[in-house]
This record gives C-alpha cells, sequence and structure tokens, in this order.
C-alpha cells in the first residue's frame, strides 16, 4: 500500500509561494538608470505642446539636456504615446535632441531600450536619428507611412555599450539637416519615449537564482526550500507496504 502524508502538499504549496515571493521580490527587478525616461515629470501645457531650447530643461523635460535646436515635448491630445502621457519629437522648430548622463561602472556592460517613431505632421516621410551611448552609435529611421498622430506605429530600439568610467551619456540627435544630415530640413522629426536603461547585456535577466547541487535551475531555491522541509519532516511520501 502506498502512503502519501500531507507534508508533500505543503511543501509544495510553501515551495510555490517561494517562487511566487521570489518573482515578487524588487531584488530581482531591474532598476531604470535614466530619470524622467517617458517624459512624464512635467506637464506639456494646456495646447499639449511645449517647445524647449537648450537651456530650457527645467521644470519641462529634466534631467534631459536639450542638444541642437529645439524638441517638442508633446501630450496624448497631440501626439499618442508608448508609455504615459507624453513623448518628444527630437526636431521642434529645427533638429534637435536630447542626452543624459547616468551613473556606471567601468567595465559593465549596459542595455538602453527606448521606443521610437515619427511625427507624420510633416515631411520628408522618413524620419532619421542617431543614438549615441558611451562608445556605441546606431542610426534608426522610421516610415511614417500609413501612421497618424493617434497611432504612431512605435517600434522598440535597443542599443549596448561597455563603461569606461562612472558616467556615460545616452543620446538621441534627429538628423533632418546640419551635420550628419541625410534629409531635407523639416519641424517633426524622429519622435521618442520610455527609455529605459539597466546594467546588463540585451536579453540578459536581471538576476538569476544559482543553480541548484539538484539541477532545478534558475527556479531552484523555491524547490530545495521544498526538498529543505522535507528533510526536517521526513520524506514527502513515503511507500510502505504492509504484510496483509
Amino acid at each position: 500500500m502506498t502512503v502519501v502524508r500531507p507534508l508533500a502538499r505543503s511543501a509544495a504549496l510553501i515551495g510555490g509561494m517561494t517562487l511566487a515571493g521570489l518573482a515578487a521580490s524588487p531584488a530581482f527587478a531591474a532598476t531604470n538608470l535614466i530619470g524622467n525616461g517617458s517624459f512624464e515629470a512635467f506637464s506639456a501645457g494646456a495646447s499639449g505642446k511645449t517647445t524647449i531650447a537648450p537651456g530650457g530643461e527645467a521644470g519641462t523635460i529634466a534631467p534631459w539636456t536639450v542638444t541642437g535646436d529645439s524638441v517638442d515635448l508633446y501630450a496624448a491630445s497631440k501626439l499618442a504615446p508608448q508609455d504615459g502621457t507624453q513623448s518628444v519629437d527630437l526636431d521642434g522648430n529645427a533638429p534637435g535632441g536630447v542626452s543624459q548622463a547616468v551613473t556606471t561602472t567601468a567595465g559593465t556592460t549596459y542595455t538602453a531600450t527606448f521606443y521610437y517613431a515619427g511625427n507624420p505632421s510633416d515631411t520628408p516621410r522618413i524620419k532619421v536619428a542617431r543614438v549615441n551611448f558611451g562608445s556605441t552609435v546606431q542610426n534608426i529611421s522610421f516610415d511614417t507611412s500609413g501612421h497618424t498622430t493617434a497611432a504612431p506605429g512605435w517600434v522598440q530600439g535597443t542599443i549596448t555599450t561597455t563603461a569606461t568610467g562612472a558616467s556615460t551619456t545616452l543620446s538621441f540627435t534627429d538628423l533632418d539637416n546640419g551635420a550628419g544630415s541625410v534629409v531635407s530640413p523639416t519641424q517633426s522629426g524622429v519622435t521618442l519615449d520610455n527609455v529605459v536603461v539597466t546594467a546588463g547585456a540585451a536579453g540578459t535577466p536581471v538576476a538569476a537564482l544559482p543553480e541548484s547541487p539538484l539541477g532545478v535551475g534558475a527556479l531552484g531555491v523555491g524547490a530545495l526550500g521544498v526538498v529543505r522541509m522535507a528533510a526536517i519532516g521526513g520524506t514527502l511520501a513515503i511507500k510502505r507496504r504492509r504484510s496483509a
């Protein structure tokens, strides 16, 4: 006759609770090193749009720094954001950009993810910008054909770099004209939202639980908790033969 003691069910239940607790633990959540990554800290104003030139960041877009000519901070009523209620067009009155320095550790790899689209309110149809993250450079472009301000068609971009010092700068620069120009002048360019910088290469888990001797992998802590409980209270399931 096989007898399964109630401890097996209790241990499995508590083990599951252990895994759930670990998954929800702040220690295993990514820390975004960028401030105001979705441009929500300050209002775009009653008109739904604020044009920001270098030096005008306080109360509008800080801790980002505006570069070039200017950028536009848009409310959802003017341009549907990817996250929250606001986003940025890197081309204000003329091509501009934004940059922000993040605290880093030399030799550590960092990944920036961001969402971008194009403001379809003005030509050219294809918007182009440059992303610099430390020593890594990447050009992005977006075709606004078929898109509207209500449905911009946001896509995600990723860029990775290895820090060489205590501070690393992430910047986004519109390339509508001027130095490095690839298209004609305009007053609407690449739009940006939901910028996140975390330590680690793209696709790397924020924190993996250690491999256990039992081979339970990244979820081993919960499983080990069950095994440990079993060791205290006896075996999880005992097969016991009784003679007739």
